[in-house]
C-alpha cells in the first residue's frame, strides 16, 4: 500500500470513528488556509502563486487555489489533531472494527 493510500485509508476511518467532529475539524483548518491567504493577499503580503490582477475575484480565485494546493496537508493534520478535538468536546469515538 503507498503512502496515499494508507492516508485515505485513515482518512476514511477517522470519519467512520469520529464522523462530524472529523469533517467539522477537516472544514476548519480549510477556512482557516482560504481566511489566511485571502487576507495575507489583502494587506499586500508578497506571495509567490499570487494571481494576476488585484480585484476581489483574482484574490478569491488565488485563495481556492491555495486551498487545493494544501488539501493534502490539511488532511494529514485533520487525521492527527482529531483525536484531542474530539476529547475538547467530549465526543466518544464510534469503535470500528478492523478489517
Amino acid at each position: 500500500m503507498t503512502w496515499l493510500q494508507q492516508k485515505k485509508s485513515d482518512w476514511n476511518r477517522l470519519k467512520e470513528q469520529y464522523g462530524k467532529v472529523a469533517i467539522g475539524t477537516y472544514l476548519a483548518l480549510w477556512v482557516l488556509v482560504l481566511a489566511t491567504y485571502f487576507i495575507g493577499l489583502q494587506i499586500g503580503f508578497d506571495m509567490k502563486i499570487k494571481p494576476e490582477g488585484s480585484g476581489f475575484g483574482a484574490i478569491l480565485v488565488g485563495s481556492w487555489a491555495f486551498a487545493k494546493l494544501s488539501q493534502i496537508p490539511r488532511i494529514i493534520i485533520t487525521i492527527a489533531i482529531t483525536p484531542t478535538v474530539a476529547k475538547w468536546l467530549n465526543k466518544e469515538p464510534v469503535l470500528v472494527g478492523e478489517e
